[in-house]
């Protein structure tokens, strides 16, 4: 079984068949052997910048935009989301029920205050700010700040959800 860092350095496919560097990338499911090498620090760092491919002021499914109007969902998205929110709140929730319940092959161990855990996300002085020129980035960052702080009970089982605003 490859451990993290080697998924890391081989760049596996990320969020929507992008490739970002994260130390839990994903696609992944609670039963993907990679979540048993759950470190005991996890950051969900990938994250873009309102690029013209997926943005507001390009809609699905215009000539700029690469997001479908239609996809097999059926609803209509947005990559930027995807990668700047659905990204790092899954990989948290995945990251949690691990060091909750830690499989017999977890070498990290149960998340207490003994034995801390810990999700470090990437968030944005945009959180705290509007942008007429970049909402959804804004949203998202916005979204990001928020779930951390609605997460801040999770400190009293130790684990503690932090975010950085560069």
């Amino acid at each position: 079984m490859a451990g993290i860092g080697e998924h890391v350095r081989r760049g596996r496919e990320g969020v929507r068949g992008r490739r970002h560097r994260t130390l839990v990338p994903l696609p992944i499911n609670q039963d993907d052997p990679i979540v048993d090498c759950l470190p005991p620090q996890v950051c969900p760092g990938a994250g873009i910048f309102e690029p013209h491919w997926t943005n507001f002021w390009h809609p699905p499914g215009t000539p700029q935009s690469k997001d479908s109007p239609q996809p097999p969902s059926g609803i209509g998205h947005y990559a930027l989301l995807d990668i700047n929110l659905t990204h790092p709140i899954r990989c948290t929730q995945l990251a949690i029920a691990r060091w909750l319940n830690p499989g017999p092959n977890s070498k990290v161990g149960k998340a207490s205050l003994a034995n801390p855990k810990r999700v470090v996300h990437i968030s944005s002085i945009a959180g705290q700010t509007p942008s007429f020129s970049t909402p959804m980035y804004v949203a998202s960052k916005h979204a990001i700040s928020g779930f951390i702080r609605s997460l801040a009970q999770l400190d009293t089982v130790g684990i503690r959800v932090n975010g950085v605003a560069p």
